[in-house]
């Protein structure tokens, strides 16, 4: 061999070598790491060992310190949570706008009551003229006192005597009717006794009923206030009760005056004043009303001839006499009061 060949030969016998104690040496690194975990101190021999691969094994060397371990590091800070944004702000709620009291709702109306029960009929008024009425009026004496306006009413006592006497009617049975009338006479004349039929006469009668109807000849003429016919109707009432204490009466106002001076009798002084006297005598009679018991006042006037004085009327013959059409018309509102009402 060359010598070239033989340098060769050695280079590749070292590399070779090299390689092997390379190779032990990682087999002696890798027993030594396998058995750091069970002996720390095999991981300095295990290193010293690798050193010198070759040759008898040395005498072991005092075992290497440990370093001392490392101080652990200070944990790492814990980064503060980042920051949020704050929230914006809402702006508070508008104020609601002010509203109407709530109306409560209706109450339910209660329970409709059940119809009320029918009242029991009710019994008639008394009757103002009770004497006169007590026990029928059969065979009871009516007595009319009065002026020329009752002395010249045939047609009143006509009707009555008559229509209204015949069976069924309302002065059935009733009677006698006696006319008392005095043509021209006066309360006054009347109740002193200055007339045939004066008021002694008319008591001595004793009748169960009495109607009267004076005082056109006490004012006609303008002698008389209204205060004063009162005071003599007044008169002549009480002593016809106190003297004939079961008889009832009827105060009858007499008829209105007409304006007008039929004939041109005068009978109206001064003529203009009719009206007047008109409305005098009613409201002289009307004074009295309810002022006795079994005493009423029969307003004339008012239910049958008017009480305005008129031109004309066919209710009157002249300025003070009603006609025989008005004194018919005054029988039949008269009955309505003192007749007997139809039997059922």
């Amino acid at each position: 061999m060359s010598r070239g060949g033989a340098a060769r030969g050695s280079s590749a016998r070292r590399l070779r070598a090299r390689r092997l104690r390379a190779v032990a040496a990682l087999v002696l690194v890798a027993a030594a790491v396998a058995a750091c975990s069970s002996d720390p101190a095999s991981v300095g021999t295990g290193e010293r060992a690798a050193e010198s691969p070759a040759g008898p094994a040395s005498l072991p060397a005092p075992p290497a310190a440990t370093p001392p371990a490392a101080a652990a590091p200070p944990p790492a800070a814990t980064p503060p949570p980042p920051v949020e944004p704050p929230l914006p702000v809402e702006p508070p709620p508008p104020a609601p706008l002010p509203t109407a009291p709530e109306t409560p709702p209706p109450e339910a109306p209660p329970p409709e009551a059940p119809p009320p029960e029918a009242p029991p009929p009710e019994a008639p008024p008394p009757r103002a003229l009770t004497h006169w009425f007590a026990g029928g009026i059969a065979g009871k004496k009516i007595c009319f006192i009065g002026d020329s306006t009752t002395k010249n009413a045939l047609a009143l006592f006509a009707e009555l005597e008559g229509k209204y006497s015949a069976n069924g009617e309302p002065l059935h049975g009733a009677g006698p009717i006696l006319n008392f009338g005095e043509n021209g006479a006066s309360l006054y004349a009347f109740m002193t006794d200055q007339v045939v039929h004066g008021l002694t006469a008319t008591i001595a009668e004793q009748a169960d009923l009495y109607v009267l109807s004076y005082g056109i000849n006490d004012v006609r003429l303008g002698y008389t206030t209204e205060d004063a016919l009162v005071a003599r109707l007044t008169s002549t009432v009480n002593r016809i009760r106190a003297e004939a204490p079961n008889a009832d009466l009827v105060l009858r106002t007499p008829n209105s005056l007409l304006a007008t001076d039929v004939n041109a009798y005068g009978y109206v002084q001064p003529n203009t004043n009719a009206q007047a006297y008109t409305t005098m005598l009613r409201s002289a009679y009307r004074r009295l009303e309810d002022a006795w018991p079994n005493v009423v006042v029969f307003d004339a006037q008012a239910l049958v001839f008017g009480t305005e004085s008129l031109p004309a009327s066919l209710l009157m013959s002249d300025q003070l006499h009603p006609s025989p059409t008005g004194n018919t018309f005054l029988a039949s509102a008269l009955v309505e009061v003192i007749g007997e009402p139809p039997s059922p």
